[in-house]
């Protein structure tokens, strides 16, 4: 989708009343988060990893803060299965239980991946 078209659509649903319930429901119905186990979401949490583990050594005990939690919270995930300390923040909480399982369902498919990407075994 087009940014400016994406843009449109938010600023429509922040200002409509009730506009992030409706704007929920669609993600959930019909946008990202209904097909969640699509999402690039996960492959980029690979990459992350495998650019922390380059630039920052082992991912074992080292300290990270991530603003921006979002809907899905792969990335930070993937690195605390990595043994990172890892601190995440948003201006409101958009996950929610069902969301955290479905994500940590995804990133347990992908845990050759996410383990060959920090260099660390699967265990």
């Amino acid at each position: 989708m087009k940014w400016r078209t994406q843009w449109g659509i938010l600023w429509t649903f922040a200002h409509l009343p009730g506009g992030r319930r409706m704007y929920e429901w669609m993600l959930r119905r019909h946008g990202e988060l209904a097909e969640l186990e699509k999402s690039s979401r996960f492959h980029n949490a690979v990459e992350i990893v495998r650019a922390v583990r380059r630039h920052m050594g082992p991912l074992d005990g080292l300290s990270i803060v991530e603003f921006g939690t979002g809907w899905v919270p792969a990335a930070p995930l993937a690195l605390a299965c990595c043994g990172a300390n890892v601190r995440t923040y948003d201006v409101q909480r958009l996950t929610d239980a069902p969301l955290l399982r479905r994500t940590i369902a995804e990133l347990a498919v992908m845990s050759d991946d996410i383990a060959q990407a920090a260099e660390s075994p699967v265990s």
